[in-house]
């Protein structure tokens, strides 16, 4: 506290012994180093360092809406980065307080059909509740669309039209118009997407009947038509024909990752047949069960002799021309015969198969794998290093076409265990080394794009920080113009000894003899004035009141003759 004390005198001191320009300059020096100081360190701690809402990209409508949200609130040290705005960490409680009170923050899932079903009543009709349901519906089907990568607005309207007569489905159809952001026209992998979510979302709409307008490509995905016929897209052959190429490229792309630079290419050729069945009956004829037995008897009387009054029986007696037998003559006989056929029928044991196979599956599958020119060298130069302190060497031509040769061969060898053996006409196996061809290509070094040079760094770091830099400038300018004030100060004048023309000359003898006394005071007074212009020693006021201590009448003679100069 003593140390703050006399730092406060010294100035006071100092301040006094200005001159009245001296003062005015020095003071407005000092409030421009103040006000520079605060206003750096104010902009350096509200500077936008932090994304709003925690870095979430915002449509060109939510931004209108939002910095709309900001100029009514009188907030404007903000950057727009893209689709997102960059603010102030410490100012994040009032840009969302400002969204909040203008009701400009963005919509959640689920916002649009909570407010729907809050707004509902018992007094509105069922028709008025259909249609805010619908709109609600509709806005958040937007708004889930455009959390999808790429796409920045989208636009979803569905009807339905109820069939006249009774017991016929209504039909429900739906668009989806979609913006993406940049100049990249909409992936077509995301149109199954769109089409999905929206049928799903839909009771009663298919997917077939969404179709999806890209507004930044200028490409309709129509619906199906009457005809059956829609989008390649919906083609079930073409949808698993490129995810069984896909699935194979990755699968040999990693199997060859020991290749830097290998591209692959693959092209499968998929079964036609939707769906296979095969019903298969097989017949055991060594086993059989008997189903049904049958039998037949059959009985034969005969009768013969001459003496029978009926005469001749039997086919001779019915001969033309045939000689007559008398009745009664000879004598007769008579037998039956009596024959039983039994016949069993027999059934063969047969069993059933059933089969379901399922269908589009790859049938024949042919692989190109290109490799760099330059991976024959390398292996050349794993096979053989350069011994340490010599130079590399360069390899033979032919060398590289044998390591090319074998290299080559065990790629296709085993590219080929990775794909699936196909059969021919007959159903023989073909050889699948025959389907992967290797080709190699030499590499085309292109230029690097230049990145910003160091001019254009600096300009661009300048353009962003020259308030900081012009206030560190003037900060420093004043400090130094103060330094300079304060230096160029002019020491206290010596006071003439007035005392000596009044001092008789007793007097002047004793102060002779006292000057050695008082040079080696004035000697000593050297150090002190030093420590007091350092802050380390008495002040001038604190001297002067231990000289009045000491000898109050030396000091009276002093401040008379001051007086009498002054006058």
């Amino acid at each position: 506290m003593d140390v703050m004390n006399r730092l406060v005198a010294q100035l006071n001191d100092l301040f006094k012994s200005m001159s009245p320009g001296a003062r005015i300059t020095a003071g407005l020096l000092l409030v421009a180093v103040v006000v520079s100081l605060g206003y750096l360190f104010n902009v350096q701690s509200a500077g936008a360092d932090a994304y709003l809402l925690n870095g979430q990209s915002f449509t060109s409508d939510e931004m209108s809406t939002m910095e709309a949200a900001f100029g009514k609130a009188g907030l404007s040290d903000y950057t727009i980065d893209g689709g997102r705005i960059r603010i102030s960490k410490s100012r994040q409680a009032a840009y969302l307080a400002a969204l909040a009170d203008d009701g400009a923050l963005p919509a959640r899932f689920g916002d649009y059909m909570t407010a729907a079903a809050d707004a509902s009543n018992p007094l509105i009709g069922r028709t008025e509740r259909d249609a805010m349901m619908k709109i609600a519906k509709q806005n958040e089907l937007q708004l889930v669309l455009r959390s999808m990568q790429g796409i920045e607005t989208a636009a979803v309207h569905y009807d339905t039209q109820k069939s006249p007569g009774f017991g016929r489905p209504a039909v429900t159809t739906a668009s989806v118009s979609v913006k993406t952001r940049g100049s990249q026209p909409l992936p077509e992998s995301q149109v199954p997407m769109i089409r999905s979510l929206v049928a799903a979302a839909i009771a009663g709409l298919q997917p077939d009947s969404v179709t999806v307008i890209d507004l930044k490509g200028g490409r309709a995905y129509a619906a199906g038509t009457s005809s059956g016929i829609g989008s390649a897209l919906d083609d079930p052959y073409l949808s698993r024909m490129r995810e069984y190429q896909h699935l194979t490229e990755a699968k040999i792309r990693d199997a060859l990752s020991h290749v830097p630079g290998v591209t692959v290419t693959a092209n499968v050729e998929l079964d036609r047949e939707l769906k296979k069945s095969i019903e298969e009956r097989k017949v055991d004829p060594k086993t059989s069960t008997p189903t049904m037995t049958k039998t037949e008897e059959d009985t034969a009387t005969q009768v013969g002799g001459n003496g029978g009054a009926g005469g001749r029986t039997g086919l001779a007696a019915q001969q033309p021309n045939a000689p007559a037998t008398l009745a009664g003559s000879g004598s007769s006989s008579q037998s039956d015969t009596s024959k039983t056929k039994n016949e069993t029928y027999f059934a063969p044991s047969f069993g059933q198969t059933s089969t379901q196979l399922a269908g589009l599956t790859p049938k024949r599958t042919t692989v190109a794998v290109a490799i760099p020119s330059d991976y024959f060298e390398q292996v050349w130069f794993q096979r053989n290093p350069t011994p340490a302190g010599q130079d590399p060497k360069k390899p033979d031509p032919a060398d590289l076409t044998q390591i090319q040769t074998e290299e080559t061969k065990k790629i296709r060898d085993h590219v080929a265990n990775l794909i699936p053996t196909p059969t021919d006409a007959v159903g023989a196996p073909v050889d699948p080394t025959s389907l992967v061809t290797v080709t190699t290509f030499s590499r085309i070094s292109l230029p690097e794009i230049a990145g910003p040079s160091l001019v254009d760094t600096a300009l661009q770091w300048l353009s962003q920080s020259w308030s900081t830099l012009a206030m560190i400038v003037l900060a420093l300018v004043a400090l130094m113009m103060l330094r300079s004030f304060v230096a160029a100060v002019p020491n206290a004048p010596e006071m003439p000894n007035v005392m000596s023309a009044t001092m008789s000359n007793d007097e002047e003898d004793e102060r002779s003899t006292a000057a050695a006394g008082n040079a080696k005071e004035a000697a000593k007074a050297k150090p002190r004035s030093l420590q007091r212009k350092i802050g380390t020693g008495p002040s001038l006021r604190e001297e002067l009141i231990d000289m009045v201590r000491e000898d109050p009448e030396a000091a009276a003679n002093v401040l008379r003759g001051w007086i009498g100069n002054a006058t």
